[in-house]
Formats: C-alpha cells, structure tokens, sequence
C-alpha cells in the first residue's frame, strides 16, 4: 500500500538528533560481550597465536576464513559511507549519491552476505491500528511520559544564561547609564545575532554552547545522549536502513563536518526513501520503519531509565512529516501509537546490543566496528 502525496510534496525529514538535555541517572557499561568474529585490525597471524597450536578441525578454518571476509568487508563499508556522508556535505548531485548508496548495497548483500544476521531482522510486534492509551499501558508504554519529553538539563542551562544576561544588563545600564541610543542599539545586536543563528545555523550556536555547558556540569548528560543516539543507530540496522555517521556532541559534529549548518546526531542512508517522498508515493513500510527510526532516541531513553527526556525534536520532524502527508488527527494517532509501541518493543528485546552499542559510540568507535559489536551482542 502506497500513500498518495500532495503534487509538490516537501522533503522527507532526515533522522538528526541535537544533543537533548537529561536528568540525574545512573548509567551502567554495557556488559562484556563475548568475541565471535575477528576484531577489525586484528591480523589473522595474532588471532591465530591466540589460539591453541593444535590443528584446527576443518570447520574451524572455514569459520577463520568468513571472519577474516567479514572484517574485510566491514572495513570498504566503513569507507563507503564516509563517501556517502561526503556526498552529502558537499551536495553532490542525486545521481552521484543513489550510486554511491548502490556501491553500500552491493558490499551488503555479496561480501557481507550471511554475516550480518541482525540487520533488518527486527519484526513488528503489533499490527497497526488504533490503540487506547490503556492498551499502550497494557503494552509497557505510559504514553504522556514517551511523548512528553523535557530537556531539564538544557533548559535549566538557558533559564541561568538568560537570567545572567539580564541581570548583567541591568548591572550595567545602572553603574555606566548609558543613553537611549546605546540601550538600544546592544539590544538589537543581541536580537540580530539570535536571529541569524535561528534562521541561518538553525540554532546550531545555543546548542553549541548549551550542549557544551551541560557536559561541564552534569556527568550523566553524555550517558544520555550516547543512549539516545544509540537507540537511533540500533534500530535503524535491525530495520535495514543503515547509518552512515554518528555525532555524540555540538562541539564533535562542528569540528567533524567544519559548519554550523549540520546538527550532532546520527545520520542514515535515506536516498531511496527521498526518491519515494520526491516520486509522490510512500509505501507503508517505509513510513513505518521511518517513524520507528525517529522514535528510536525516545525509546531507548524509556526503556533505559523508565523517562525520555531528550527528543523533542524527533517529534517536531514527525509532526512535519505528518503534515505533509496531510494526516488527520486520527491517523496521526495510529501511525504514532502503533510505531511507539514497536520500537519499544524492539529496543526491550535487543537491551544487550543496545548497552554495547552506547559503549561503542561513547569510544568513537567506526560505523563498521559498531555493527560488528551489534553483530557479536545478538
């Protein structure tokens, strides 16, 4: 089933994540996962000195051989999409990324053929319709918590830094008693500069500074976001749509990508899903695995510490992408609910990979090496 698109539908909203804010919690390293494949940069020579001097039975050899293809290929996917990504910075033409995403497909579904047992294995738990919110308590998921998240962290953070402001403010229009002019003028400077940053950044510079203050004063608020973000990455992969970059942080994404214009979070090979947005038809797969994605951040975060803090913004992009499929309330609300529910559930059965996986990305750890701990933890 197809969904029929106004004639000049806008653009699908990319998965991108800003650094949310969190409350106090405790997070615990994901548990030890035991090795099954041959860690990327491991030679074959190491590995096997690990390993008993006896003769290996032939299936053992077999085995060290699909290893040693998985590694390989894991390391030319990690190098496509860094290709992919810079296609995307530099805004190449459509054609040059649909190939490129084409060269991912193909390393997917020939060289690491077999070897990726988890990726796009997650089944839908509940078929969609429309649930009550009774139901959804019945499922595990109290929906005013899921889908009322506050970023207490940064939202403090900004409640201080507009207070300082003013109070300094009022310190000095007392102490220098400036003129009319004066007054005015520092006060359309400032409101200059917020704007710019709001239209032309996208609030890329308060993020920035917010995001770097709440890693100063609160420990737990990277262990947040390292959640959130995760919850993103794993459920993408168990769906089969696959990450191409990941940012933990304002300061990370402006230093990795050099422009204010491109927001921390984790991005996703999406260009079949645009073609479909462009084409005027989404299929019904796709808008719910899309939406699942979206929520992935939220439900990792309930699922973790029992609230979703973070994730304000995925629900904007979500209520953007509704409107621009013109749903009515009621469809909003079974798309929504039924896709709450799912992801929670796909997050509540794979918490094992989810735990390495938030470790592996607070390492910096490559797209590749975090599908083979994914990989390893399933």
């Amino acid at each position: 089933m197809a969904i029929a698109l106004p004639s000049a539908p806008r653009e699908l909203p990319r998965v991108r994540l800003c650094p949310n804010s969190v409350k106090a919690a405790s997070f615990n390293d994901g548990p030890q996962i035991p090795m099954r494949m041959l860690p990327l940069g491991m030679s074959v020579a190491a590995f096997m000195g690990a390993s008993s001097s006896r003769q290996k039975p032939s299936w053992a050899k077999r085995s060290l051989r699909t290893v040693v293809k998985a590694d390989a290929g894991l390391q030319k996917l990690d190098g496509l999409l860094q290709r992919a990504l810079q296609a995307e910075l530099d805004q190449e033409s459509t054609r040059v990324r649909v190939e490129v995403e084409s060269e991912v497909t193909k390393v997917v579904q020939s060289e690491l053929r077999g070897q990726l047992k988890g990726f796009a294995s997650a089944e839908k738990k509940v078929a969609k319709r429309l649930y009550s919110l009774e139901e959804m308590k019945q499922n595990g998921v109290d929906a005013a918590q899921f889908l009322n998240p506050r970023d207490s962290t940064l939202d403090f953070l900004k409640t201080v830094i507009v207070g300082v402001v003013a109070l300094g403010g009022s310190v000095f229009i007392l102490a220098a008693k400036p003129g009319p002019g004066v007054v005015l003028f520092m006060t359309l400077l400032g409101l200059s500069v917020l704007f710019v940053d709001q239209v032309i950044n996208r609030g890329f510079g308060e993020l920035l500074l917010l995001d770097s203050l709440g890693r100063a004063v609160s420990k737990d608020y990277p262990a947040r976001v390292a959640c959130h973000e995760a919850g993103h990455f794993l459920v993408a992969y168990l769906l089969g749509i696959l990450p191409k970059a990941y940012t933990l942080s304002a300061w990370e994404a402006f230093s990795k990508y050099n422009s204010m214009s491109v927001q921390a979070g984790t991005v996703f090979l999406d260009q079949a899903i645009q073609s479909e947005m462009q084409s005027g038809q989404v299929s019904g797969k796709t808008l719910d695995n899309f939406v699942c994605v979206a929520l992935g951040g939220i439900a990792a975060e309930y699922v973790t510490f029992g609230q979703a803090n973070g994730g304000m913004s995925d629900l904007i992009q979500l209520e953007a992408l509704f409107e621009a499929l013109k749903f009515d309330q009621q469809q909003t609300n079974v798309q929504l609910r039924t896709s709450v529910m799912n992801t929670v559930a796909i997050l509540k059965e794979k918490q094992k990979a989810h735990a390495a996986l938030v470790d592996a990305m607070s390492r910096g750890e490559s797209i590749g090496r975090c599908i083979e701990i994914i990989e390893q933890s399933l």
